[in-house]
């Protein structure tokens, strides 16, 4: 039977792959980081665990969705990198607008961040037509290891498959957008395992709390009796009281027998369970690199405060790591081209309507944008004659007479 991943090397024009066990091959691979251990609180901390907490789930999902919605455009960057111009008619826009025929463009660039935001490495396996890339296939990151050759430095990407079976990759096949490593290793090893005692500290946290409601372990009344009752009285009392209050614990009862009933509240915040939950975001945004106050935390900062943060100091790297590794491909651009791939974030550094509308109106006064440049990003149409800067400032006139004579002291 062909499978799938044979199906993707037959398009892109692979030779048949080598069939090679698990292990052989030799020193130089660098092993696959796993998740599969026990973190120092004995929770066994999975991928799947750990983005069972709501705080990793929502601190890799939402740079992820935000980078997706960013549109990656071809710039000409012939002159000056920071002066560069759009170009829209290259072929490497369709691609970057949809690189798989299989997803929409915004579920690949969505996955191909999540993939970088969690696991630290992002691999798109190229389809060809004829001498041109048509397509991008993204990887699984945890059936991705790679072999370095140590005399050439050259990189092998091994794909493992269900059955082990290990499928060589050339490196020229593959883009690899690689994370943070403090090791600089050719694989990033993942922020799930790098961090898995404090991971499991939140994951152990998280059950704890789930078995002590489950199990109602503190009891949230205590019957006082007499000191002479016996353990069949008591027990008999009980299941009275069982009885009338099971299904309705506002229900009225009578204690006689000189019996007393003391109430014991159920406090989370005497179990230090809502510093403790706290601390736990805290530290979570901080292994997965994520403002906490995104993730719930409360916070008295105002959003567009937070969002132009998140961007300058925590998306603006992994976008610029996804436009290094497109852009210094070979067979997209390559380091002498003179067409980049950048990202427009201008969208998420605008503040509200009322703002923006303020800027523009000074910026247009003295003659910095014109007209449209204005309207556009407001969602307004270009009007005629509105590319033309304004030459003279509001209130002002032009006046192209010689400027008056200073007269001398005391004239």
């Amino acid at each position: 039977m062909i499978t799938a991943l044979e199906i993707l090397r037959r398009a892109a024009g692979f030779p048949p792959p080598e069939q090679r066990a698990a292990g052989e091959f030799g020193s130089s691979a660098i092993p696959r980081w796993t998740s599969q251990g026990v973190s120092s609180s004995g929770v066994v901390v999975t991928d799947d665990i750990a983005f069972g907490l709501s705080a990793v789930a929502d601190a890799v999902r939402q740079p992820s969705v935000i980078a997706a919605g960013l549109p990656l455009d071809v710039y000409d960057v012939s002159q000056d990198r920071k002066a560069r111009t759009l170009s829209l008619g290259k072929w490497q826009n369709a691609l970057l607008d949809q690189p798989d025929s299989m997803r929409s463009g915004f579920d690949f660039w969505s996955d191909l961040h999540s993939h970088v935001n969690g696991f630290s490495n992002a691999y798109a396996l190229k389809i060809r037509d004829g001498a041109r890339v048509a397509e991008l296939v993204l990887l699984d990151p945890e059936r991705v290891e790679v072999e370095v050759d140590k005399k050439t430095r050259e990189r092998t990407y091994c794909v493992r498959r269900a059955d082990g079976i290990k499928v060589e990759i050339p490196m020229g096949n593959l883009i690899h957008v690689r994370g943070w490593d403090p090791r600089g290793a050719p694989i990033a090893r993942s922020p799930i395992d790098r961090h898995r005692d404090a991971i499991g500290k939140s994951a152990a946290r998280s059950r704890f709390e789930e078995k002590f409601l489950a199990n109602d372990a503190r009891p949230g009344v205590l019957i006082k009796m007499p000191e002479k009752v016996t353990r069949a009285q008591a027990a008999e009392f009980l299941d009275l009281w069982d009885e009338r209050h099971r299904n309705n614990p506002g229900r009225a009862n009578v204690v006689g027998g000189g019996g007393d009933v003391v109430t014991l509240p159920v406090s989370m915040r005497d179990a230090q369970f809502i510093e403790a939950e706290a601390f736990s975001v805290t530290d979570l945004a901080r292994i997965l690199d994520w403002p906490a106050d995104l993730l719930g935390r409360d916070t008295v900062r105002p959003f567009v405060e937070i969002m132009a943060w998140a961007v300058r100091i925590h998306l603006m790297p992994r976008l610029q790591r996804v436009e290094g590794a497109f852009g210094d491909d070979p067979d997209l651009f390559g380091p002498g081209s003179k067409f980049r791939p950048y990202h427009d974030v201008s969208e998420l550094l605008r503040g509200d309507a009322a703002t923006m509308a303020t800027i523009f109106h000074q910026l247009r006064q003295v003659g910095m944008i014109t007209a449209n440049e204005g309207r556009i990003p407001l969602g307004f149409p270009p009007i005629e004659g509105g590319d033309e800067l304004q030459a003279t400032p509001v209130g002002g006139a032009p006046n192209d007479g010689a400027a008056p004579a200073i007269p001398p002291p005391g004239k």
